[in-house]
């Protein structure tokens, strides 16, 4: 609207042409791009009839039409399996393969380890017998060359083979335990992670072994990922036996350490560790060294503190005949004099 209530007018003469007077006032001219806009909309667009409308948009729904595989097909209908001269009728997405465990028929001592991309096939599984004198055979390789690929590959390999057959025993329990104390000479964390995780589910189930130790080292471990909420909540299922146990109460003692930032006790569990908690420990204790040698530095700058006091309190073995010589490489490579 515009001025004195006039609404524009096209048609009328005089000052007040193109406006038209109403109660409200005037109504301002149309601007170029209503009337540009008026006018695309009195032209009706021209409509062009493709012949081959149809055929396109057929061959473009095949383009996303996957067609129905084997896979697809068996999952509609029931089918037999028979394995092992086990028979059941029952449908594939209901079916578990540890209600029908192969027995496996392998002779083979050392197979490699590869990856399952299908249903395993019992001439190529190792049966517990044979599993057992492959066991054997790495464990003497082991300590006859300690070459830990070859170890290693033979130790997953043998795990592969008790889980596709369903082993859940004491043998399956030796395997893991074994697996994870030589991971940890290794220092391969990641392989003992594993390890140690599936033994908490066999523990679970009853069976017996280093129960208490493997708890032991899941606590450093957790100190070793910093997981305080996993390891809180371990601490809370303790129980007095477990506090009684060698190994728990040297873990209890080191989380203590540890989380009190009490690098003077701390190292001195370090240096007394049983049986492979020591060998946990080496995988953070370069970690808590510098964090140590960082909260000296902080608290105690313009004193002076002796260098071999700080050696002995940090566990490094070195002789107090050449401190001098061996002191600056040492700190150096983690980072101090940044």
């Amino acid at each position: 609207r515009g001025f004195g209530g006039k609404k524009y007018d096209p048609g009328q003469e005089g000052p007040n042409r193109g406006y038209q007077m109403n109660d409200g006032g005037l109504t301002g001219l149309n601007t170029s791009k209503q009337k540009k806009k008026r006018r695309k909309s009195e032209v009706e667009p021209m409509k062009i009839e493709d012949p081959n409308s149809a055929v396109k948009l057929e061959q473009r729904a095949a383009r996303f039409h996957k067609p129905e595989t084997r896979q697809s097909q068996r999952l509609k209908h029931h089918i037999s399996f028979s394995l092992n001269n086990f028979n059941a009728s029952t449908d594939v997405a209901d079916f578990v393969w540890d209600d029908a465990p192969i027995v496996g028929t392998c002779q083979d001592i050392t197979k490699p380890y590869l990856r399952l991309t299908k249903a395993p096939d019992a001439s190529q599984v190792r049966s517990v017998e044979v599993l057992k004198r492959s066991l054997n055979f790495v464990l003497n390789e082991w300590g006859r060359k300690h070459e830990y690929n070859f170890t290693c590959e033979q130790m997953k390999s043998i795990r592969q083979d008790l889980t596709v057959q369903c082993v859940r025993d004491e043998f399956a329990v030796k395997v893991y335990e074994t697996h994870a104390k030589l991971a940890l000479e290794a220092a391969d964390h990641q392989e003992f992670n594993q390890c140690q995780t599936q033994l908490k589910s066999l523990y679970a189930d009853g069976l017996p072994g280093c129960k208490y130790e493997f708890l032991a080292y899941r606590i450093l471990y957790f100190i070793f990922t910093k997981n305080t909420t996993d390891l809180m909540n371990l601490i809370a299922c303790l129980t007095a036996n477990h506090h009684n146990d060698e190994s728990i109460h040297h873990a209890l003692a080191v989380r203590s350490a540890w989380a009190l930032s009490n690098y003077r006790r701390f190292f001195k569990l370090y240096q007394n560790a049983p049986k492979m908690a020591g060998k946990i420990m080496d995988m953070f204790i370069e970690r808590e060294r510098t964090s140590a040698i960082k909260s000296i530095i902080k608290r105690y700058v313009g004193y002076f503190y002796r260098t071999a006091y700080i050696l002995y309190s940090f566990s490094f073995i070195i002789k107090y005949n050449i401190i001098t010589a061996t002191f600056i490489p040492v700190f150096l490579t983690h980072g101090i004099h940044r």
